[in-house]
């Protein structure tokens, strides 16, 4: 319900507002749900005219919808690893000399009804929208530490409708899962 949702964001915005004296004109929102799909992918990257990699070629990897399906929203295409002439595992190949590169990015899309729906909300409740968040990512993020992050690490937030998962690798993410099963079901 776009109304009641716009609603219940106007007035917890308002909460805060009073609560903290300062005015909410834009946010980054948090998106979840079992419509979230999630797929790692390995793409090839080209490099420079002298087989050197720069920043400028790998900033070029492809953000195209993952599987094609024109009801899918991309959200993310985050960097886990690079490939070089068969090299697995490389985490930073600028200016190295290559003409085989190759990407392993994480590509996360949900439904474009829902981000409509939520977009639609948000923007009703009077709020400018910087970008949509992945939840379990923005949770990694927000309550793990690097040294956690390298290690390897899952994080699992149960929530009341969906329980979300996340997990990191040698300091990257290597996989992200929503599961529709929640505090409600309990």
């Amino acid at each position: 319900d776009v109304n009641a949702t716009a609603d219940a964001v106007k007035k917890s915005v308002q909460q805060i507002e009073s609560s903290t004296g300062l005015e909410i004109k834009s946010a980054y929102v948090g998106i979840t749900g079992s419509h979230v799909s999630f797929e790692n992918r390995r793409s090839q990257v080209s490099a420079g005219n002298l087989g050197v990699i720069t920043t400028a070629e790998l900033n070029r990897q492809p953000t195209e919808n993952t599987n094609g399906d024109p009801g899918r929203t991309p959200l993310h295409a985050l960097t886990m690893t690079y490939t070089i002439d068969g090299e697995r595992g490389i985490r930073n190949p600028r200016g190295m000399h290559s003409n085989n590169v190759s990407v392993d990015t994480h590509h996360v899309t949900a439904s474009s009804a829902y981000v409509n729906k939520l977009t639609m909300s948000i923007e009703n409740a009077g709020i400018k929208i910087d970008g949509l968040v992945l939840e379990p990512l923005a949770s990694g993020i927000a309550i793990l530490q690097p040294d956690e992050k390298r290690r390897g690490v899952i994080v699992v937030d149960i929530g009341g409708g969906t329980t979300d998962v996340v997990g990191f690798k040698d300091g990257r993410i290597c996989y992200t899962g929503v599961i529709p099963v929640g505090g409600y079901q309990f």
